[in-house]
């Protein structure tokens, strides 16, 4: 994706912020938007550019986007996302949810391959966390949409929670074994 479509991306991201009032600090927002809108909230797939049901970690890295960041600042990218969709809960903002979920779906490949990050001995584990919490992650952004659609938004912040304990648990279990 060119830096002109990312740049204008951000800029977009950041006047939603402002216009839906949101009080927190976008620092770094890395995700790069694959398509241009989720049209209605039936029409949701996930991004992958061929079918989900990958066989590897680096089937599922080709399948997406590739951006000039690292996988931290892809991780950065994935926590704000997050923080948009909370926020969108707490001021009951659907467009600030589905723009979040959206941005988690669509979220790009970095410029290396993610285990890298790994001693070279926890490589190949670390493949089969990022093929299942991939599968985690676009079905709960999924069960978010649906409870949305529903406009049941305790369901929406209870499926945020889910999405949300994902990410702490992939943390919790592999962030003490990165390599610099």
């Amino acid at each position: 994706m060119s830096s002109k479509i990312y740049g204008r991306s951000i800029k977009l991201l950041a006047l939603l912020l402002i216009l839906t009032g949101s009080s927190f600090l976008i620092q770094n927002i890395y995700a790069v938007m694959v398509e241009p809108e989720i049209k209605a909230l039936g029409d949701h797939k996930h991004p992958h550019t061929f079918d989900t049901n990958f066989k590897n970690a680096d089937q599922l890295v080709k399948s997406k986007v590739k951006a000039d960041i690292t996988y931290k600042e892809m991780m950065a990218g994935m926590g704000q996302s997050i923080k948009m969709i909370q926020q969108g809960i707490l001021t009951q903002n659907k467009h600030l949810v589905k723009t979040g979920v959206h941005l988690i779906d669509s979220h790009p490949a970095p410029n290396h391959k993610p285990w890298s990050i790994m001693p070279k001995v926890n490589q190949d584990s670390f493949k089969k966390t990022l093929l299942s919490y991939d599968k985690l992650l676009h079905g709960a952004t999924s069960e978010i949409l649906e409870a949305l659609n529903e406009n049941d938004w305790i369901k929406v912040n209870e499926k945020t929670y889910l999405l949300s304990t994902h990410c702490v648990s992939c943390h919790a279990t592999w962030k003490n074994k990165v390599i610099d």
